[in-house]
Order: C-alpha cells, then structure tokens, then sequence
C-alpha cells in the first residue's frame, strides 16, 4: 500500500495471487477498503485481480478469462516468459529464435507494440549466483491503436525488482501533450509545376547579414513559400482523394449513359489522372513519413501507414525526465523546465576543463603530413554534390526541416547559389 501511496497508483493489476476464495473478500475488507476490486475467482481462483480508485476513474469490465480481465482502453501488462529480441536476455544459453519469431508474430497478428518504456532494462531475474544468473526482459507493457489514440502521452516505468525476482510495472497518463507540426519537406513538392518559381522568388527577397544569415532568412522565404503551396494542392490529400474518385465515379456513369461522347471520354480520363495522381502524392507522403521500407501500391493500406505515422510521433514525446539532482519530472511543463535547468546548470558551470593532452591522442592513428594537403585543398563542387546524392532523400531532415532532396533538387538554381555560399566559401563569407 505504501507503494500505491508513493506513486499515486489509480489502477493496478495483481497477477497469480494463489489466494482462495475463502479468503479474498476478507483481503479486500483489510488491504483494499478504499479501492473497488475486480478478479477472476470463478474461472481461475482469481489468479488475476483488477484493483482501481473508485474516486478518479472508472472500470467497466467486458469480459473475464483464465488469463485476462478485458476493460475498455486496454493495455497487456504482465509476465509474457518471452523476449522480442536476444538482446533481451542475458544468460549462457540464448532464447530460441522460433520462440522470439512466434511471439512478435502474435504481437503484430493482435496489433499490439510495447509502450514507451523507462527505468529497468531486465524485467527479471532468477537471483542466482554469478555465472548461473539470467536477465531477461519478460514483463512488458503491450498497448493497442485506441490506447495511444487516446493517451498518447503514456510510458510505462519498470522499477528496480526489490524483494520479487520481478520488477514493478508503473503506467503513468500524462496530461496530452498535444502534436504542434512542425515543418517539414516533403519530396513530392519537387515534381510540382511551381516548385522551381517558388524557390527562385523566395530566393530573391533581399536579407541583410552574415552569410549565415542570410542564408537562414532565405531559408525561412522558402519554408512560408512552400507551406503555402502545401495548404493549396496537398493538403488533406485523403479529402482530395475522395473527392477525385467521386468525379470519376459520376463521369463514368454518365459514359455508360452516352459511350459514344467524346467529350465524357476525354473527361473519363483527364479524371482518371487527376485521380492516379492524387493517390502517387498520398502514397509518397506516407512513405517518407513513415519510413516504411516497403509500398504495396495497390491494396489501400493507408490505415497501417498512418498507424507507423501516429507511432512515431508517439516515440518522439518525452513525458518523465530525470534531473541533474534526481528528481522525476513529468508533464510537459516540468519537462520543459527540467531541460531548461540543465543546460542552465550546464553553461553557468564555473568548472574548469583539463587542457587536451597531445601526448594521449598521439597514441591512435593520426593523419600523417603527407595527408594534410589532401584536407587542405578546396572542396570541389563535384564532391559537395557527391555527399548530398549518398543522403538518402527519405532520411528524416535536420531542425530546418529541409531534407537532402530540397538541396538536390535546388542545385542547379542560380538564386539558391548553396555550393557557393556555403559548402565553398563558408557560412561567413
């Protein structure tokens, strides 16, 4: 009880208890008088327990089974004796590899994925003596799509095992932190007829400065440019796309009224490439935001597509840090906080640095004299184009939000002049 206090604990599953029926109700009247009690006695024993704060949230029960107690907004939390990688165990006999394959398979067969996790690595151990100790991660905490829909802030933090060969499993709810997009260049853009006219009039707009920045008040011209043309061709593309395919459904109705029309032939497919088109741009869009390595043109996944787009997003929220003085902050304004404190911390250390000692570094491999005039000489054109090309266009871009493909496929554009400015003459030029 102390741990529930300790954490503020709304709701918590108690697996294999082994207590009888006798019993129960006489543990729940001493252990758990503020707190309502599900559990599976009639199937099981009750080898699973349900136990919730009445006053903060609501349980309403579906179904109960040998292994589970079904509610809404679901996770899978508990002892699955399985690990999704090797990586995962460490002993001296590794896991079986068909073992690992069946279970992710079951996993994504159920359209589960683990929940963002903290703390411990190794979820359990069998305490034994040096040499014959084994760690594996068996606990895990397994969420679905409608769980990270609706708490899309969550983590779950496994604690040190304590007296349990088994470590605790804390699920934390943080207040949503909301996704503000951000931008980001999207490589279909290229192939737009007034791609080129907006980079060259963004480009033009005169900025005063460094070359630094100049170059960054350029860049920010082309970010307004191109989220303009964003919001008026890509924007809501599955809208677009249902809208298109509603045209072409009503014209090819109308042809099988007059197949002889020319005019409706025409229209037909004029129709049908707008359509084409449309669908090529979402699924362009939804590759590079995914990064799935693979598209099936042809099936409709999107739903899966917008699944890994959701989930990456999700991995990409911090909800709990831990500060330079230990403290567990959580939300998104302590979070903020905490990293402010720490670079703070960080740049007003009075702490000297210990001047770098030749000596040590001599010992590994150096560039020898013959090499320096290899690295003194002036970069080539070709070879800054080189370095861009082996990018790959789908690589997720830096805090600019321009990808190597923006800088491919403005290369040849007088006003943008990157290989001049930039990679030739340095950003202080």
């Amino acid at each position: 009880m102390d741990f529930l206090r300790r954490h503020t604990v709304d709701v918590f599953g108690i697996l294999e208890t082994r207590i009888k029926h006798g019993k129960a109700r006489k543990i729940i009247n001493h252990r758990f008088t503020e707190y309502s009690v599900l559990h599976n006695r009639t199937i099981s024993n009750g080898r699973v327990w349900v136990v919730w704060n009445p006053r903060t949230v609501i349980v309403q029960a579906l179904d109960f089974n040998v292994q589970y107690i079904h509610c809404l907004n679901w996770i899978v939390l508990g002892d699955f004796n399985m690990v999704r990688d090797v990586q995962e165990r460490v002993s001296d006999s590794p896991p079986s590899l068909s073992d690992i394959l069946d279970f992710n398979t079951c996993i994504l067969r159920c359209g589960l994925d683990d929940l963002k996790s903290l703390g411990c690595d190794f979820t359990w151990a069998n305490k034994q003596d040096e040499g014959a100790r084994v760690w594996s991660k068996l606990d895990r905490a397994l969420l679905n799509y409608p769980w990270l829909t609706s708490f899309s802030s969550s983590s779950a933090h496994f604690l040190p095992a304590g007296i349990s060969d088994h470590s605790s499993c804390l699920v934390s709810i943080f207040e949503d932190m909301g996704w503000k997009p951000r931008f980001s260049f999207l490589n279909c853009w290229v192939e737009d007829p007034d791609y080129s006219r907006i980079i060259e009039e963004a480009w033009a707009i005169p900025a005063h400065g460094n070359a630094m920045f100049r170059f960054f008040a350029k860049l920010k011209n082309v970010r307004l440019g191109l989220r303009d043309l964003h919001r008026r061709k890509y924007s809501a593309i599955q809208r677009r796309i249902l809208t298109a395919r509603a045209a072409l459904k009503d014209c090819q109705l109308q042809l099988q009224k007059q197949p002889t029309c020319p005019f409706l032939g025409q229209q037909e497919k004029v129709r049908l490439t707008d359509y084409m088109r449309l669908r090529g741009i979402e699924m362009n869009i939804l590759n590079q935001k995914s990064k799935f390595s693979t598209i099936i043109h042809n099936d409709g996944c999107t739903k899966a597509f917008y699944a890994r787009i959701r989930e990456r997003r999700y991995t990409q929220i911090i909800g709990e840090v831990t500060g330079y003085r230990g403290t567990v902050r959580r939300g998104l304004d302590e979070v903020t906080d905490c990293f402010l404190e720490h670079y703070q911390h960080l740049l007003k250390s009075s702490q000297t640095v210990d001047d770098m000692d030749y000596a040590y570094i001599a010992q590994d491999t150096c560039v020898s004299i013959d090499e320096w005039p290899e690295l003194l000489k002036p970069v080539q054109d070709t070879e800054v184009r080189s370095a861009l090309a082996g990018i790959d266009p789908q690589k997720s871009p830096g805090p600019d939000g321009f990808s190597s493909a923006f800088f491919i496929s403005t290369w040849e554009l007088g006003p943008l002049c990157v290989r001049e400015r930039i990679f030739l003459h340095g950003l202080h030029g």
